[in-house]
């Protein structure tokens, strides 16, 4: 649906009129040739429709892409690492087939997927250049940045690690996009456990700590009680394995046995650094 048509439709939807939500902003024929497609009309004032209809930008993008969010949106969020190979190898080739541009989209997708399926230095190095040359990343450079940072080497992620951390500090009050925040900072923390930077990890988690986070984020909250358990453990603290305890209950309870062998593979791996953590699989 044109973005003419979906306004019409909203409005006659809502019953509201044509002076109702154009106000003095848009003439009535000027609003009847935009709906019709017979007139552009500039971003402000549609905007400005939208304003007046009650609708924000990004419900108003859903309803347009037929109750769909952006189909890279969708497909990393769902995480390429959980697909099988055959299907990897199905969303590059039409990635690359709808490509029409070395920075668009559909190209960092076909590029992500060469290096998932072949560790493909070449494609890795495009999407590093990307990242390293915008300097705000948006939720879009978050979300190609999270399913990187498996293949990423330290010194890359010690130079733009911190676009993830200014990140959490502008999104804090916008609830949609806190959770891919706090996702890509739980998988930062996680990649300098690993790599024995213990500063670096306490660092992220301290900023994760800072978030603003209502109740219904508790996902978000269940990743921030598990890495606290690992820190207070790192510490000799003896709340650690309680509190641990406590994050596994709450997997059981709410039926999600998905985070909790997310949890234990996590541990398993780090215990091969840390060794106290053993204490947690028990």
């Amino acid at each position: 649906m044109q973005t003419g048509e979906l306004i019409q439709y909203l409005r006659k939807s809502k019953n509201f009129s044509i002076k109702d939500i154009c106000q003095d902003k848009l003439s009535s024929s000027s609003y009847h040739r935009f709906i019709k497609g017979e007139h552009e009309i500039s971003f402000d004032t549609v905007l400005y429709l939208l304003e007046h209809l009650h609708v924000d930008l990004d419900e108003f993008l859903f309803l347009k892409r037929d109750y769909q969010h952006f189909p890279l949106k969708n497909i990393l969020t769902n995480s390429l690492g959980s697909y099988h190979q055959e299907e990897i190898q199905h969303i590059r080739s039409q990635a690359y087939h709808f490509s029409a541009y070395d920075n668009d989209t559909y190209h960092h997708l076909g590029l992500l997927c060469d290096v998932i399926l072949t560790r493909y230095e070449s494609a890795l190095y495009q999407l590093k250049q990307y990242l390293v040359k915008v300097e705000t990343w948006t939720t879009y450079e978050m979300l190609l940045f999270d399913c990187l940072i498996p293949y990423l080497d330290t010194p890359f992620i010690n130079i733009v690690y911190k676009n993830c951390i200014n990140g959490l500090k502008r999104y804090e009050h916008l609830d949609q996009y806190s959770h891919e925040y706090i996702q890509t900072a739980f998988h930062l923390v996680i990649f300098f456990l690993h790599h024995q930077d213990i500063r670096h990890a306490r660092n992220i988690f301290q900023s994760m700590l800072s978030q603003r986070l209502h109740e219904p984020f508790i996902f978000e909250r269940l990743h921030l009680k598990f890495l606290k358990s690992i820190f207070l453990c790192l510490e000799k603290d003896v709340t650690a394995q309680e509190m641990m305890k406590h994050v596994f209950f709450v997997c059981d309870f709410l039926d999600i046995p998905y985070y909790q062998k997310r949890y234990i593979t996590i541990l398993n791996q780090l215990q091969t650094v840390y060794p106290e953590l053993s204490i947690f699989l028990i």
